[in-house]
């Protein structure tokens, strides 16, 4: 007899140490629901913020395409038209980057917006073209005309984006 209740003892006490590990393993999925409810409103706040940043990076980077191709326009600069090849696919890099995701989404609900994109579209095909032509100080000015317009459109199109990020 004494054996039967000392196995009916370790039964009773496998079965609170499983119910143990059963509410610890319960109590784990709860906080770690918890933890990525949390994170993901963390993610929300931050990302409204990612699409100011590509579009602000595409003018800077603009800017930075403008700002080489006026160097090599100076005579001992050691700037040349390798350098603005490379501004410039960096430019297109911006460029594929508003093709999807958060910033077409936002691009196609304002045909302002629309309309900045495809000319900045059409402007970095033209330099694409401009930049195969031979080097030359006309050819320089040229592309350095075609860049200088973008600037301002782009900048509107990262106040918006901007203005977006702050009505979020």
């Amino acid at each position: 007899m004494s054996g039967s209740r000392s196995k009916r003892g370790r039964s009773r006490a496998a079965k609170l140490g499983l119910l143990a590990v059963l509410i610890f393993l319960v109590a784990a999925a709860a906080f770690t629901s918890i933890l990525i409810v949390q994170r993901q409103a963390a993610l929300r706040e931050i990302s409204r913020y990612n699409l100011t940043w590509l579009v602000s990076q595409a003018n800077l980077e603009v800017s930075r395409l403008h700002g080489a191709i006026g160097a090599a326009l100076v005579q001992g600069s050691g700037i040349g038209q390798d350098d603005v090849e490379l501004r410039f696919e960096i430019v297109e890099n911006r460029i594929e980057l508003f093709a999807g995701g958060e910033v077409a989404d936002f691009v196609s609900k304002s045909p302002e917006l629309v309309a900045i994109v495809a000319n900045f579209r059409a402007v970095a095909a033209e330099v694409r073209t401009g930049l195969q032509a031979p080097e030359s100080r006309e050819h320089m000015v040229r592309l350095l005309k075609l860049v200088d317009g973008l600037q301002p459109s782009l900048a509107r199109l990262a106040a918006t984006a901007n203005t977006r990020g702050g009505d979020l």
